[in-house]
């Protein structure tokens, strides 16, 4: 028998209730006596929010976490709320100076900065907020590190923990769980979603965005796959699905609003054409080292760089599409894609109706700085481009410069030619069938999400308040909704400690 900890301070949506609950039941099959810390309310603020406290969402949390922990039948003593600690209360928070200042932030030895600046570059959707314009998130989210590096210091001091499960583990709250295991040789997981709502993954000892992992997982779902023809199948519609704006997985649908085989006014099919496709920095901030790029601080640093070394006298025509992900956003990085002035580059916005397949036919080659455009452009034969970090970077899906002046010397090349499609074959059969499918508790999935066969609160939302916010009412607003909502948590937690009694 083990003794399993588990670290959940989310529980507000079906999902963020199954992946655990799914998890704690097979380690309670096994015969592993588990735990389980939750927030309680208790911290100042987690990844749910990022840079507010919403006291509406904190309720329903709790309530939806009595009931899933009596479902799944973690009795009370097992699952309790995350202690308050004095010392986190006391602690002077410095001023810092800017991101990169924050990420450096350590407390006894422990990082607390980066998963205090991912949480907040995730709730501004800013690589490169100013920390003392947004003093406010930072300091709630350094408090909120605080607390659980403080309070699990002391749990593990006091507690045999053979091993350690947290959701993502790259937020504030969670990184000092992480870093503790770590310094303590203590075996952790981190879990995470799949390819849907209702599918999992769980990575051993590292965290859900470790470029070397999925890229051998990756080879490993193709290899493993049961038929190789419907693995094909399956990855051929993938791509063709995403072109043709075919909703099929908990993604948006990029090419919405598009004009098809719409190129921009004056294209030159004459000339070298090149096609830079950016991502929002704010998905890729902060992740850690592994995700730091040698060659640019930020890509519209290096599209900077590009157009200095490859001006209007090479004959190249670049034409930046930016991430409709970008769309109505102002921030560092939407600032920065304005400020770029060259002769020889053409700045489509992401509402723009302009067909991003058709420029990616119509371009010589194509540009990516980690997105799925660029293994996409692989399939569709142009010849792609990588200048960053991508879970597909190690399959042969694309060309990898490994420095600026190769990567000019790739793009002004006439002869370069698309890698061969099997790499990208194999990350799209990977992105549609990842992950392990929630069996035990389906019917979390069944419904509205709000309904009352999911806990209290969901009850009282789903008779009453649903009906005021259908009216426009602000109703997290109300002294009376959250009075309500106060109401239905203690009777969820009645009833959980209820029925571990009987």
């Amino acid at each position: 028998m083990r003794n399993v900890l588990f670290f959940v301070s989310f529980w507000d949506t079906p999902y963020n209730q199954a992946w655990p609950m799914e998890l704690i039941h097979r380690h309670q099959e096994a015969g592993d006596h588990v735990r389980v810390v939750k927030c309680g309310s208790k911290l100042p603020v987690c990844h749910a929010y990022k840079t507010h406290k919403d006291l509406a969402g904190c309720l329903r949390c709790v309530s939806r976490a009595h009931y899933a922990l009596d479902r799944v039948g973690v009795s009370p003593e097992d699952a309790f709320d995350i202690e308050p600690q004095s010392e986190a209360d006391a602690f002077v928070v410095p001023v810092f100076p800017d991101v990169d200042a924050l990420k450096a932030f350590t407390v006894d030895g422990v990082n607390l900065g980066v998963g205090v600046a991912s949480t907040v570059v995730s709730g501004l959707r800013d690589h490169g907020f100013d920390p003392r314009v947004h003093r406010e998130a930072v300091e709630l989210n350094v408090r909120s590190a605080l607390h659980a590096l403080y309070f699990f210091r002391r749990y593990l001091d006091t507690h045999d923990v053979d091993l350690v499960y947290v959701f993502n583990g790259r937020f504030s709250e969670m990184r000092p769980l992480v870093e503790l295991c770590q310094q303590r040789d203590i075996p952790f997981r981190t879990f995470e979603g799949g390819y849907s709502e209702a599918h999992f993954q769980v990575y051993d000892g590292t965290l859900p965005h470790d470029v070397a992992l999925n890229g051998r997982r990756i080879e490993e779902a193709w290899a493993s796959a049961p038929d190789t023809v419907k693995r094909e199948a399956l990855a051929d519609r993938w791509y063709r699905n995403r072109r043709g704006g075919v909703k099929q997985d908990h993604y948006p649908v990029f090419v919405a609003g598009q004009e098809r085989d719409a190129l921009p006014a004056g294209f030159d099919m004459a000339k070298r054409n090149v096609a830079l496709f950016n991502s929002s920095e704010d998905e890729f901030a902060a992740l850690g080292e592994v995700w730091v790029n040698p060659f640019y601080s930020d890509q519209n640093d290096a599209i900077r760089d590009i157009l200095a070394r490859l001006g209007p006298e090479t004959g190249v025509q670049f034409y930046l599409r930016v991430h409709p992900n970008l769309i109505g956003l102002d921030n560092a990085q939407m600032r920065g894609v304005a400020a770029l002035d060259a002769p020889n580059l053409t700045v489509i916005p992401g509402e723009s109706p302009i067909d991003t397949y058709a420029l990616m036919d119509a371009c010589d080659a194509v540009l990516t700085f980690g997105s799925t455009t660029g293994v996409e452009a692989t399939f569709w034969g142009c010849p792609s481009v990588l200048y960053g970090r991508s879970y597909y970077e190690s399959l042969g899906a694309v060309h990898k410069p490994d420095s600026l002046e190769e990567l000019a010397t790739m793009l002004l090349d006439p002869s370069l030619g698309p890698k061969p499609v099997e790499g990208a074959l194999k990350f799209a059969y990977w992105f549609a069938t990842r992950g392990e499918p929630v069996e035990t508790f389906a019917d979390l999935y069944d419904g509205d999400p709000m309904a009352s066969n999911h806990d209290a609160v969901g009850e009282a939302y789903f008779r009453i308040f649903r009906t005021l916010s259908r009216l426009k009412v602000p109703i997290t607003r109300l002294p009376f909704y959250r009075r309500a909502l106060a109401a239905a948590v203690e009777r969820s937690r009645a009833q959980f400690e209820a029925s571990d009694a009987a």
